[in-house]
This record gives structure tokens, C-alpha cells and sequence, in this order.
């Protein structure tokens, strides 16, 4: 009898490790996305990315693939792995990558239309053969022999790596094209030792990269630094020394007891740890380390230098809770589920609504470009064709609605509700009214239309809490205002709220206006800004470059960050009396209001 038990047991654990991760890959309209490439990278530490990126062999095999059926569903069976970054691309659309976890039904999956966007990068002002970039975690691209690699992905944080030179990091955002100019760096020499004694065989780090060994007598050469380097680390099995830029006197490092720091994280309804969460350790504002946790939930930094840290973490099925770290101890992270609510999205006829977007917050609630993007932690989803839906939420600390969207209907919600951690909410209903459509229009202070105007709606109801009020129009006419001034949108009788943002002019806000089925088009008058420029300065004089300067008699939140050499533009600000006050960047010193 013991024998049958522990091999059901047996079965049951491997279950876990060996379920299949699925998803439905749809267009912007929800349409299914057919032959979609699905690859799967086991996740790894920071620590083991660095190496990898830096040895001879950076790129990596996938450990599964498939491909999407005609009805855009995917089955990805990824043995032995608990955590997974996946990478989806499809050709002319946008290449995305995905954190799962094993046995994880990830839903729907927007895969929008994308342009190829090009990176050249160079060196001394001429193309850069070979240089590798690595977009994200799971994804890496070379350079060609003109210095270009091409790719669909919609950039964040690159780093791009040659042996010859000093690596970067990038963000290119905004721009279809994108040059990376790389230098040799800086060369940096030095010792580290142990009390008196050399040591060898040391790591050098720097941002958390590793630049070079220490060899027989303590000694260590970085080639290229990068020019812009802070810190320089040194770890020894369990010790570990680090030397600020700008000390005076030679690179000395002298190794110490490193700071040891382990913890679990646990399911904050179960309690019970959770596998696969990806732990972000953090000094200040910096990223360090980050390490995954085992089958039980438990995770250890080593070789980290003592000083104050915060911890941090992600993972598909939760949020998790941040935590100081002031000294070494062991650190129990709690890790919130996930709440799973599914419903119908009908019309006002009780019939089912197909292809609704639905969720907490809709990309095309907001006429801004790049709304609809793949975040896995956007939770939305679409409903099929028998207008089912089904959905992950962050239960959030404050009521919450469920909204629905599609062309040619008005926006509609659930009735607010305050969700609980883990909770499986079912049969929620949505109601999508067709109402009627109205153009808003955006015209200057001389009454001519203003195109690329972004317009934000949304419907005053008596439980004080507002239905925002999507475009009604393609992703293209959802962008901004056209060339007439005119935004579409679709609504029922009502209050609204409207606001209208223009990079020319100030913002423009109407509370609480009446609308109805002859109120089209709605004209809003913007007004040109004006502009204030000036200069911030630290106590002795010296520019005080990357501080924040706030403006706090401005209609919008807003700041601006100082140039180097410490000035600073505020525009679109409206006329009249305005404050000014000075930030540093932590936010922590802050000027007299001027």
C-alpha cells in the first residue's frame, strides 16, 4: 500500500512540471492569427543571462515551439521547466515575448500589425559587423556587415555587446529607425585582495556584468568599460568588495563577508510557495540581481555587496508585494493571486456579442498611438462567438469594473465590485447598447481643425465612478484627431467628461456635459501655451543635471527633466501666475517654490 501511494504521489508532482502552457494568438480586432511561431526559453537568473550574452555562444536553442491552428489556439509542451519566457512572431506583425509559467492557459494574445524597424549600429562612425542585441530577455539578434539588424519588436531596454567595445544599453523608442553608436570605453586597471593576501580568480563586475578575472597576483584589466561606469565589484566565492567611481588612489578592491539573502514566496491565500517568480533585488533605484525561485517557492542572493536593499517580484498568476531588506535576513515575499472572473458580452437585444474586448483597461479606450500592445500583464481578452469571456485580474486595493468595447457599440461595464485575492467570479454579464455615434471636433483659438489632437471621454454615472468612453473608429482613425479635427466615438444620452491633450496647446477639460443624439460634433477650442525655460543649480553652482522641475499651477500633472548643463524648457503651460519648484531626482531635496 505505501508503494501505490508514493507513486500517485509521484505522478501528481510530475503533473505539474510537465502541464502544457496554451493560448489563442488574435489580431488588433480579435480576429484568429494562424501559423504564428511560438518559441519557449527557459527562464534564467540575471546572473546567468549576463554570462551567457558575454561567453562565446550567446544565442540559445528553444527547449519547445509550435505553431498557432487556424483558430489562432496554440499548445506549447515545455518538460522540466517551471518558468518560461516565450517569444510569438508572426510575419508584418509585432514580435512579442511572454513570461509563463508550466500548465498556464494564457488566453488571448494580441498580435498587432507591425512595420520592420531597423538598428544600425556603428563604431568610430562606421558600421559595426557582428554586434549582438539583446532585446528583452529571450530575444537576440546580430548585426550584418552594413552595421544593420532588422526586427518588429517594440523596443524597451536593449543592450547591444561587442567584444571590442564598451557595451550599452539602449532605449529607442518612438523612432522606426535607430542608430547605436558604441566606444572602445574606458580601460580600467586594479587589485583585489583578501586582507594582505592577492587574490585570484576573482570576478570583476560592473552594473552587474562581468568584465574580467583577477589572475595570480590579485591583478585584473577591464578593456572596456563603459564611459559612463559608477561602481566597480569584485566576488570571491563569499566575499565581495566594491569600489565607487572617483575614490582617490589606485583600483583597490578589499573583499568582505558579501551579504547573504534568502527567502520564500508564498501564496498569500494558501500560503503555500510559489514557483517560478521571477525576485527582483533593487538598491536605490537599480536594478542588481534577479533570481528565480525553486519548486517550493524559495530563493538566495549571493555575492551581494552589504548595504540597504528592496525586494521585488512578477509572475504570471500574481502580484507581488515589495519588501525593504536593511540587513541579511530571510525574507518571506507575499504573493497575490490573480483573480479569474468570465461572463457573456451581449447587445441590447440579449444577443452575444463576438470579438468584444474586454477588461479593466482597454487599449482602444485611449486615442493614443501604441495602445494596443501585447503586455502580458494587460489583462484582457476577447469574447468568442458565443460571447463567452474569461480573464485574469490584479485584484486592485479599490473598487474595480469589468469594461467591454467593440466598434459600432457604446462602451459598457459591470456593475463595481471589489475583487478578492484568488476569487473566481463567474456569470458576469455586460450589456453593450448601440447608441449613437458623435464626432468630437478640435479646433484653435481661430477656429481651424486641429489633427493628432488626443481626445479622452468618459460617462458621469450616478455611482460616481466613470465609464470611459472608447473611439469608435479603426486603430488608424483612433490614433488622434484627422485632418478635419473630428475624433469618433459612440455613446448613449448622458453627462460626459472631456478632455483634449495636443502637443501645441493646453489642455482643454469640460466637466459634466449634457450630450444626446444632436450634439454632434461637440467643438473644443484649445488654447496655445506658453513657454518658461531657465536653469537648476546645486548649492555650489554646478548644473544640477537630471533633477525634475515641476510646474505646480499647471491644469495636468506634469515635469520636466533638466539638461546637462542645467537647463530646462516647460511648454504648453497655461497663461497666468505659475509656481515653480525644483526636484532631485529621488525626490528627496527640493528647492524654495519659485
Amino acid at each position: 500500500m505505501r508503494s501505490a501511494v508514493a507513486f500517485l504521489l509521484v505522478l501528481l508532482n510530475s503533473s505539474v512540471v510537465h502541464a502544457a502552457i496554451t493560448g489563442t494568438i488574435v489580431t488588433e480586432e480579435g480576429a484568429p492569427v494562424a501559423g504564428a511561431s511560438i518559441r519557449a526559453f527557459a527562464a534564467e537568473s540575471s546572473r546567468d543571462l549576463r554570462q551567457r550574452l558575454l561567453s562565446a555562444k550567446p544565442e540559445r536553442d528553444p527547449i519547445a515551439s509550435a505553431s498557432s491552428g487556424e483558430d489562432g489556439v496554440f499548445r506549447l509542451d515545455a518538460n522540466d521547466s517551471i518558468a518560461l519566457d516565450l517569444v510569438i512572431t508572426s510575419p508584418g506583425r509585432l514580435t512579442l515575448e511572454w513570461q509563463a509559467v508550466a500548465g498556464q492557459d494564457l488566453g488571448s494574445i494580441i498580435l498587432p500589425a507591425a512595420s520592420p524597424r531597423t538598428l544600425r549600429v556603428t563604431a568610430n562612425g562606421k558600421p559595426l559587423a557582428g554586434a549582438l542585441i539583446q532585446i528583452g530577455r529571450a530575444l537576440s539578434i546580430r548585426t550584418d556587415a552594413a552595421g544593420l539588424a532588422t526586427t518588429t519588436t517594440n523596443f524597451g531596454e536593449i543592450t547591444v555587446v561587442h567584444p571590442d567595445q564598451a557595451m550599452r544599453t539602449f532605449s529607442p523608442r518612438g523612432a522606426s529607425n535607430s542608430e547605436i553608436a558604441l566606444t572602445p570605453g574606458v580601460e580600467i586597471r586594479g587589485r583585489v585582495v583578501n586582507g594582505q593576501s592577492p587574490v585570484p580568480g576573482a570576478t570583476i563586475l560592473i552594473s552587474g556584468w562581468p568584465m574580467a578575472k583577477t589572475s595570480e597576483d590579485g591583478t585584473f584589466v577591464v578593456l572596456h568599460a563603459p564611459d559612463s561606469w559608477r561602481a566597480i565589484q569584485a566576488v570571491a566565492g563569499d566575499r565581495v568588495a566594491e569600489r565607487l567611481r572617483g575614490q582617490p588612489g589606485a583600483v583597490e578592491l578589499r573583499l568582505a563577508p558579501a551579504m547573504q539573502l534568502a527567502g520564500t514566496v508564498r501564496d498569500s491565500v494558501t500560503g503555500s510557495g510559489v514557483a517560478g517568480t521571477r525576485v527582483d533585488a533593487f538598491a536605490a533605484t537599480e536594478l542588481v540581481e534577479t533570481v528565480l525561485t525553486d519548486s517550493r517557492g524559495n530563493f538566495h542572493f549571493d555575492g551581494l555587496a552589504p548595504k540597504s536593499y528592496f525586494l521585488g517580484g512578477t509572475h504570471p498568476q500574481y502580484t507581488i508585494d515589495t519588501s525593504p531588506v536593511l540587513q541579511r535576513a530571510f525574507r518571506s515575499l507575499d504573493a497575490q493571486p490573480l483573480a479569474r472572473v468570465s461572463g457573456n458580452v451581449v447587445d441590447d437585444k440579449g444577443q452575444p456579442v463576438v470579438r468584444a474586448l474586454v477588461g479593466t483597461v482597454l487599449p482602444r479606450l485611449l486615442s493614443g498611438p501604441g495602445g494596443m500592445v501585447g503586455n502580458p500583464y494587460q489583462r484582457i481578452a476577447f469574447s468568442d462567438k458565443d460571447g463567452r469571456f474569461s480573464l485574469s485580474l490584479a485584484p486592485p486595493p479599490n473598487v474595480t469594473r469589468v469594461l467591454a468595447q467593440k466598434q459600432g457599440y457604446v462602451t459598457g461595464s459591470s456593475a463595481p465590485r471589489v475583487l478578492k485575492p484568488g476569487e473566481k467570479l463567474r456569470n458576469l454579464n455586460i450589456t453593450l447598447a448601440h447608441g449613437f455615434p458623435l464626432q468630437v471636433k478640435v479646433v484653435d483659438a481661430a477656429r481651424r481643425p486641429v489633427s493628432g489632437a488626443q481626445v479622452f471621454m468618459s460617462r458621469v454615472d450616478d455611482d460616481d465612478l466613470p465609464t470611459p468612453v472608447a473611439c469608435d473608429g479603426t486603430l488608424q482613425a483612433c490614433r488622434g484627431t484627422d485632418s478635419d479635427g473630428m475624433f469618433p466615438v459612440r455613446i448613449i444620452d448622458g453627462a460626459y467628461d472631456v478632455r483634449v491633450t495636443s502637443e501645441m496647446a493646453v489642455a482643454k477639460s469640460l466637466r459634466a456635459v449634457k450630450l444626446n443624439a444632436r450634439s454632434s460634433p461637440l467643438e473644443v477650442r484649445i488654447e496655445p501655451g506658453v513657454e518658461v525655460s531657465g536653469r537648476v543649480i546645486t548649492s555650489d553652482g554646478s548644473p544640477a543635471a537630471g533633477a525634475l522641475v515641476e510646474p505646480r499651477s499647471s491644469n495636468e500633472a506634469r515635469w520636466v527633466t533638466v539638461n546637462a548643463d542645467g537647463t530646462f524648457v516647460i511648454a504648453r503651460l497655461p497663461p497666468g501666475r505659475l509656481t515653480l519648484v525644483a526636484f532631485s531626482a529621488d525626490r528627496r531635496i527640493s528647492s524654495a517654490p519659485l
